[in-house]
């Protein structure tokens, strides 16, 4: 019997892929690249849902970066670290080895336009280099930070819930 967890987290994975952009990858690293995002949607894709991006799937960044290691991506990618764009959305963003291009691990996504933002169809995950984003993902990719483990950088220093 398939766990109804499994199920939705493969669904969400498979709606997620259509969004990977291999742009900017090798031929092997763009399949390494589907490779990484297909394992770990599998197993943590369950939150992988649009407008869900304050929920628990940032907190995955360990097993997200643990699944990376023991894979061959490792070669081509640097670990993920998480980041946000103001309090309004939150993703991964690592590298690519080789070069330093930014890429963007975005499974709860961006509206196609800003003023989409209320309509979960139009709000699409992107995984890929930063440079090959749509317009309004590549706008709020460019607005990114770091985000410590709290998720209060902009909160006053030494201030920690």
């Amino acid at each position: 019997m398939v766990n109804i967890l499994d199920k939705i987290a493969v669904e969400n994975t498979n709606r997620c892929l259509k969004h990977l952009n291999r742009n900017g990858f090798t031929k092997e690293e763009g399949d390494l690249f589907y490779k990484y995002v297909k394992t770990l949607g599998y197993n943590a894709g369950r939150l992988w849902i649009p407008c869900y991006c304050k929920a628990g799937f940032m907190g995955r960044i360990d097993f997200a970066n643990n699944l990376l290691a023991g894979m061959e991506i490792r070669d081509v990618l640097k670990p993920l670290i998480p980041k946000r764009t103001a309090r309004i959305h939150y993703f991964w963003s690592t590298e690519k080895i080789k070069d330093g291009k930014p890429v963007i691990l975005d499974p709860t996504g961006v509206p196609i336009s800003p003023e989409d933002y209320k309509d979960s169809d139009l709000i699409h995950p992107y995984f890929g280099l930063q440079e090959f984003a749509p317009k309004n993902h590549k706008f709020i990719y460019s607005l990114m930070k770091d985000m410590d483990e709290w998720g209060t950088r902009d909160l006053p220093p030494g201030f920690h819930p």
